[in-house]
């Protein structure tokens, strides 16, 4: 579009054309013309834009706009595709009795309010559960065993170890055994002491 440019705008919109490709063999160039604005087909600045702000106005079966496209869509696609039996396609049937959504409504709308066309008020937490409740549960759980490497790892380092804190311990250890001893023994030399002071009174 001249009036307006993605670029500076992100909210360009347009109604979105169908044109003719016409080949001038002897200017080797394409021509084109606009055929048909499609009702309903929006162009936005990206493909998500034109899906949100497009309805389906244009495919429903009391349009005439659908033929139109049908016959647009054909001779542009099916004339480079093997099978052209998958563009058979079938326009939408309004009911205003089965759906809340107009065919103008643009899609956005729709996903807005998530595609439902009717909320159930009922509920029973008792119905809920007798159809979610589990038969039985089962636990699963992984269970690490050692490779033999492992082991002599482990029995590697539990021997280190104990090594470094014999290493350490011992001195302290063998102190104390021998204040231990030197204090018995200094005890029993005083009762020895005492009894031979009695003996010889």
């Amino acid at each position: 579009m001249i009036n307006c440019i993605c670029a500076t705008n992100p909210n360009c919109r347009s109604s979105a054309p169908i044109y003719n490709f016409e080949f001038d063999s002897d200017e080797h160039c394409q021509n084109f013309s606009l055929s048909y604005i499609v009702p309903g087909f929006i162009e936005g600045c990206s493909t998500v834009d034109s899906l949100l702000l497009s309805n389906f106005q244009c495919l429903y079966s009391h349009s005439d706009c659908f033929s139109r496209l049908k016959l647009s869509l054909k001779s542009a696609y099916v004339m480079n595709t093997l099978n052209p039996s998958w563009f058979d396609v079938r326009p939408l049937v309004y009911n205003p009795q089965l759906t809340r959504f107009f065919p103008n409504t643009s899609m956005g709308d729709i996903l807005k309010k998530i595609m439902i066309e009717k909320w159930n008020p009922s509920f029973s937490y008792k119905q809920f559960y007798e159809a979610c409740a589990p038969s039985y549960c089962t636990y699963s759980q992984k269970i690490h065993t050692k490779t033999i490497f492992e082991v002599i790892i482990t029995m590697v380092s539990m021997i280190a170890g104990l090594t470094v804190s014999l290493r350490l311990i011992t001195p302290y250890l063998v102190k104390f055994i021998f204040s231990v001893t030197k204090r018995r023994q200094e005890e029993q030399q005083q009762q020895q002491g005492n009894c031979y002071s009695h003996l010889l009174i």
